[in-house]
């Protein structure tokens, strides 16, 4: 057993080591209170991680970044949905809101902590997926738009609307930057696809499938005799594109518009 000096010296050893973790501590949560903006970035980080069921934004170049939210669906289960953001002159461009207002505010202050200020937003068509976070920039200011037929379709439904409305067909969101078109029905009457023609990005919207996707999912207003012939104008229009990005799934290339071709014949087979 330790004589007395040895216990006393372990005493004033133990007690030692329980002071300076103490005082390492407090050093710590002193720095981090005196440093507000450190904590507000490591903050705006968090919709950054690939946690299942929050946001996540995932960068593709230094200008372009895809924003994906989650929804707990009835029939289909947990599903992510895809939009983007496009930095053009420290301003940010938002493709489809995320799939609630909640995430839509998180996807803002993540833009604005970046340094960029969200000048508008484009919905691809009247489904929450893509429009949910459209009242909530209304509210703030931000510029919206969506075509005349979505903001019809949404009206109908007694949702909000964007501010701006464009005809069918192409509308320049950014000019020779980001390119909307309408190549025709598919996954609903109103679908558009987005054109990056820097980057040779694709974002085919819920008119694309992604290589996982094993059904059509939601066909609900779809129009399954127009979705073919609007797949096979994407291949004919963007033959150039390199990387194509559907509505849900991973992002991937020309392959994801012959699956959904294919899904579609499976489809048609089965019905």
């Amino acid at each position: 057993m330790f004589n007395r000096t040895t216990r006393k010296s372990i005493n004033w050893l133990l007690i030692s080591l329980c002071f300076s973790a103490c005082l390492t501590t407090t050093l710590l949560s002193m720095s981090a209170k005196a440093n507000p903006k450190a904590e507000a970035e490591k903050e705006a980080e968090k919709p950054s991680l690939q946690v299942k069921g929050e946001l996540s934004i995932t960068p593709l170049s230094d200008t372009l970044f895809v924003h994906e939210s989650f929804m707990q669906t009835q029939q289909y289960g947990f599903v992510g949905s895809n939009g983007l953001i496009l930095i053009d002159d420290n301003k940010a461009y938002l493709i489809d809101t995320p799939w609630s207002e909640a995430d839509t505010i998180k996807l803002v202050s993540w833009i604005e902590n970046q340094g960029f200020t969200l000048a508008a937003s484009v919905s691809t068509h009247s489904h929450e997926d893509r429009t949910a976070g459209v009242d909530y920039l209304n509210r703030i200011g931000v510029t919206t738009y969506a075509s005349e037929h979505t903001n019809k379709l949404l009206k109908q439904a007694g949702k909000p609307t964007t501010t701006n409305s464009f005809k069918a067909g192409q509308f320049d969101f950014v000019e020779s930057k980001a390119e909307v078109y309408f190549v025709g029905a598919g996954h609903t009457i109103d679908n558009l696809v987005v054109w990056f023609p820097q980057s040779k990005l694709l974002y085919g919207g819920c008119l694309v499938k992604s290589l996982g996707s094993k059904s059509l999912g939601y066909y609900g207003e779809a129009d399954l005799d127009a979705w073919p012939f609007s797949i096979k104008q994407l291949q004919t229009q963007f033959t150039d594109t390199d990387r194509v990005l559907p509505g849900h799934g991973k992002i991937g290339d020309k392959q994801l518009l012959s699956h959904t071709i294919s899904l579609l014949e499976q489809h048609a087979e089965q019905h």
